[in-house]
């Protein structure tokens, strides 16, 4: 980048960069505590970490697992180790589970409509 915008272009695009990497962090920090706290109201995963707290209703134990996962992961190895992790991870999602929930979702979909018509 130095070369193609200079040495203040690169800062640029550096200050993007981990811009991009809090939201995504955020984002993750946000949402997978909830994941866990349906799948334990659902039966499927620990019943104590579907527990509610306080007014608000956070999921304080969903979130604390999910910190608690984060920094396990901080501290397993080198940035490009856990890159390399993520990446693997991004790339079993998105080819494997992708394509298997949307033939499920067909599935589920033609069944519903044979059951309607008949």
């Amino acid at each position: 980048m130095r070369i193609a915008l200079g040495e203040q272009g690169a800062r640029w695009i550096a200050l993007a960069i981990t811009i991009s990497a809090l939201g995504f962090l955020s984002q993750s920090m946000l949402t997978a505590p909830r994941v866990y706290y349906a799948m334990a109201r659902d039966g499927l995963f620990f019943a104590s970490v579907g527990k509610v707290f306080g007014k608000s209703g956070a999921p304080v134990i969903a979130i604390v697992l999910q910190g608690v996962a984060a920094i396990i992961i901080a501290c397993s190895g080198t940035y490009g180790e856990i890159l390399n992790f993520e990446v693997t991870v991004d790339f079993i999602q998105i080819w494997l589970f992708t394509p298997l929930r949307g033939i499920l979702s067909l599935r589920s979909f033609l069944s519903c409509r044979a059951r309607a018509s008949s």
